[in-house]
């Protein structure tokens, strides 16, 4: 089972040992870190995905932080629009996850944010 929903305090161990990963870390901006340590972790679901003008959610499958998706909202001439990204853990990769996970995020964008 698939949810999305507030990073907690208690996802740190299972986002660092999904995020650790060179193949996760391969195609996602350099602010990501790669080696992905517990302290990059319990800094981001303290207040990291919180920062700027974005909409972060933890990717909870059958109760472990697999992975996360977000929006940042773009401003100036891109007010109307965001840029989302996301990532999964390598054990649940080829399984459709994403599809469906991206698909769910984006309708609750756009009937959350469709103001701003």
């Amino acid at each position: 089972m698939v949810e999305l929903r507030s990073f907690r305090k208690e996802d740190a161990r299972d986002l660092a040992k999904n995020a650790n990963n060179s193949r996760v870390a391969q195609f996602l901006p350099d602010v990501f870190p790669s080696p992905y340590p517990v302290e990059a972790a319990q800094w981001w679901v303290a207040e990291g995905y919180q920062l700027g003008d974005v909409f972060n959610q933890a990717i909870i499958i059958d109760g472990e932080c697999a992975g996360s998706i977000g929006v940042t909202f773009l401003e100036g001439v891109y007010k109307h629009t965001a840029k989302l990204g996301f990532w999964l853990g390598e054990p649940y990769w080829g399984k459709g996850i994403m599809t469906k996970t991206v698909n769910e995020f984006v309708s609750h964008v756009f009937d959350e944010f469709s103001t701003k």
